[in-house]
């Protein structure tokens, strides 16, 4: 009943800020009734919000930054100013019904489908030394590169135009496969507490930090490492996070991060002033599409049509690769900027939800943000299933293929619905899941 009386509460909010009304007031309003409810949420639904902790993370983020933008922060990628637009109030609103809706699903799914031990222990331990030798070798691979090539910082350039112009792409998936395999190292640790686990974890973070990886990077990594050990915890996730060891172990990753990136920025801009402004710009550029296209967001969008949504939003029948991310980047970016990050092959960050508002408009934007809610329940329902089996050749398909609902539910990329890699992953999973089921699917097919 609390949970429902916030919710109704942060609704009457959003309905005053789409019929015109703008404030701080129904701002800082809003952001307390968001984390009233994520709060009560971790408390009553421990197991889901757990399995949810990066769409929490990302959203809240994202919140947090938008309040930023509209107090007056300068987003150098697009050449603008914030302000004062209630954004935080419309966008937060589409996100928390994306966020709810996440989380529901996750635990209906719970409740229905339960998942058996399938995988051989002795497949599994062969599997689990594959994986420790993959990422050793990782490491030897990326610190070869930094040597031959050097790192971004020593360049002076962004990591986007480091893989890009300097050093081998490839890198580029070794950093990336690092961060994946992050799940597996926690599933690992979960089962055996063994602290070579935390060793290849802190290496796998070093290794992404000094080939550009400033942030996300190796946030996502703790966070899919910490999935599995959160999970078996008897505590929800503030009880956790207040613990005295805990709250003063997140202190320190965050103090190391910043402190990382400022130094990271000075690097490159060869001046310790330059350094702190640019770490400012970049909190603010977290939430600079959430505000950008807002202000040219309808109420009811006069473009929507089916036709319209798929070419722009899914990429189906463009012929100029603009649709989807890049699309929103179009209605945001000045030309000469947009067609230099088109060239260059670089995409802002977390277009979602203020992509469900632009393409559907602001009033049906959190009613599209639910679907999508039910794509990233389904996702993290997987990740449970995996944590519970201890299966990590079921684990290693499902994080990759949660990787793919990130880009899709948070980066925009709407397209992948239409990959065939994407439709394989699907495919399998769905066969596998079969599989592990107590449920007899030839009774399904048959009745």
């Amino acid at each position: 009943m609390p949970i429902f009386i916030v919710f109704i509460f942060a609704f009457l909010i959003w309905c005053l800020n789409v019929i015109g009304i703008e404030s701080w007031l129904l701002n800082i309003t809003f952001i307390i009734s968001w984390f009233l409810i994520i709060s009560l949420y971790i408390r009553n639904k421990k197991e889901e919000s757990v399995l949810n902790i990066i769409m929490i993370y990302s959203m809240s983020v994202g919140i947090i930054c938008c309040a930023i933008v509209e107090s007056g922060a300068y987003l150098s990628e697009i050449r603008m100013f914030g302000k004062l637009s209630g954004a935080t109030v419309r966008v937060g609103f589409t996100a928390l019904a994306f966020l709810l809706s996440a989380i529901l699903f996750t635990g209906a799914l719970n409740k229905i489908l339960q998942p058996t031990y399938t995988m051989d222990r002795v497949i599994n331990k062969t599997l689990n030394s594959a994986i420790q030798i993959i990422m050793v070798g990782s490491f030897i691979g990326l610190a070869f590169l930094y040597l031959r090539y050097g790192t971004p910082n020593s360049n002076g350039i962004d990591r986007f135009e480091y893989w890009d112009t300097v050093a081998p792409s490839w890198g580029r998936y070794l950093q990336f496969m690092l961060l994946q395999f992050s799940f597996l190292l926690g599933i690992k640790y979960t089962e055996t507490k063994h602290k070579k686990y935390l060793v290849l974890l802190i290496a796998s973070i070093f290794m992404q930090f000094i080939g550009g990886e400033k942030f996300t990077g190796p946030s996502l990594s703790i966070l899919f490492f910490m999935i599995p050990i959160m999970y078996y915890s008897r505590n929800n996730l503030i009880t956790m996070l207040f613990k005295p060891k805990i709250f003063i172990f997140v202190l320190m990753v965050l103090i190391i991060f910043i402190l990382s990136t400022y130094l990271s920025y000075a690097a490159i801009y060869g001046n310790p002033s330059d350094g702190i402004r640019y770490l400012l710009e970049r909190i603010a550029l977290q939430a600079q599409v959430w505000w950008a296209i807002d202000s040219v967001t309808d109420t009811v969008n006069p473009e929507l049509s089916l036709m319209w949504i798929l070419r722009n939003a899914f990429g189906v029948g463009s012929n100029d690769n603009i649709y989807g991310m890049y699309y929103l980047m179009q209605q945001i970016t000045p030309p000469d900027v947009f067609s230099r990050f088109l060239e260059n092959g670089v995409r802002f960050t977390m277009g979602a939800p203020a992509n469900y508002n632009f393409f559907f408009g602001s009033a049906l934007g959190p009613i599209v943000a639910i679907v999508f809610g039910f794509v990233a329940g389904f996702g993290t329902w997987l990740m449970r299933n995996a944590i519970i089996m201890k299966d990590l050749f079921f684990a290693f398909i499902v994080i990759k293929y949660y990787y793919f609902i990130i880009q899709i539910s948070i980066m925009s990329d709407w397209y992948y619905f239409f990959t065939a890699k994407f439709t394989v992953f699907t495919i399998f999973i769905i066969f596998y899941c079969c599989v592990i089921q107590r449920v007899n699917c030839k009774k399904w097919i048959t009745t």
